[in-house]
């Protein structure tokens, strides 16, 4: 593959060969970078899906390829019309030990199935996580700063939030403590290669954690700005917005996943052995509302 250009049908041929990711050349990889944001991009800043068929979501990557062809099994069951959306939230590099060929996969998808795949924004997609866990000296190493370059401003183009016509709203993180409706996600400005806390909400709902231990809001051990959310704020947001289920990522729970607020919240984690063993699970949900936890390599 010397040419930059990428055809439809070798874009299939990867994805129906996950192993064949790592063929790409530079200029693949730019041109990959730059029409997956050129789709991103349009998109707004809080994605709303119907929901009529099978949906499912997938927790952080972290660059676990294996767990990621794990999931391409499950989504090209029927010539990929199984599931109706895939819905990734985030974090798809940093520590893991085949980061770029992680992130380039799920674009790879995205190109192929932009109405289908959503890729929505973790914290590891900001420059600052990837100088410190190891993105941009793996993608530096490699390619040099150009490239690295590339990735950061394709990090402001993923959206920030989704809710289904079921009332299934999902983000990276968690819930921002000034979040009133769920409506105000789209007054933000989410071209940033990265986020501090100049724009709070934005860092917030990529940062924050639930916790059964509090009723409202406290400091995070993760950093100034970043806010623990307890029972109460979770239940007056859901109240307010009409949400029957929350699902996020972000944490690492040694059996993948993790029910808070009497199974109102849900958190899922899908890369496998990340920290002490833990397991993978993604999560298929249908019209219903009816969970199905899956686990995953």
């Amino acid at each position: 593959m010397n040419n930059s250009i990428i055809s439809r049908k070798k874009i299939k041929e990867i994805i129906d060969n996950p192993d064949k990711v790592s063929e790409l050349s530079l200029n693949n990889i730019k041109f990959l970078i730059s029409n997956a944001r050129e789709i991103l991009k349009k998109e707004p800043n809080l994605i709303k899906i119907g929901h009529s068929g099978k949906l499912l979501f997938v927790g952080d990557i972290h660059g676990n390829f294996e767990s990621l062809v794990s999931i391409q099994s499950l989504i090209s069951r029927n010539e990929y019309n199984y599931y109706e959306k895939i819905i990734f939230l985030g974090d798809f590099v940093d520590r893991g030990p085949m980061q770029l060929e992680s992130i380039n996969y799920v674009l790879l998808l995205k190109i192929y199935f932009p109405n289908k795949v959503i890729l929505l924004r973790g914290n590891h997609e900001t420059t600052s996580m990837n100088e410190y866990y190891g993105f941009y000296n793996v993608v530096y190493g490699r390619y040099g700063q150009e490239l690295y370059n590339n990735y950061s401003d394709l990090y402001g183009a993923f959206p920030l939030a989704l809710i289904t016509e079921s009332r299934i709203f999902c983000v990276h993180g968690g819930l921002p403590e000034n979040l009133e409706k769920i409506e105000q996600i789209n007054d933000l400005n989410r071209f940033l290669s990265d986020i501090d806390i100049d724009n709070l909400m934005l860092m917030q709902l990529i940062w924050n954690d639930p916790t059964e231990d509090i009723q409202f809001f406290t400091d995070s051990f993760r950093g100034i700005g970043i806010k623990l959310f307890g029972e109460k704020a979770f239940r007056d947001f859901i109240s307010r917005n009409n949400i029957k289920l929350f699902i996020r990522a972000h944490e690492a729970f040694l059996q993948g996943y993790k029910y808070f607020f009497d199974n109102k919240l849900l958190s899922i984690f899908s890369a496998a052995n990340y920290r002490a063993g833990n397991q993978a699970h993604v999560v298929e949900i249908n019209k219903n509302l009816d969970i199905k936890l899956i686990k995953i390599g």
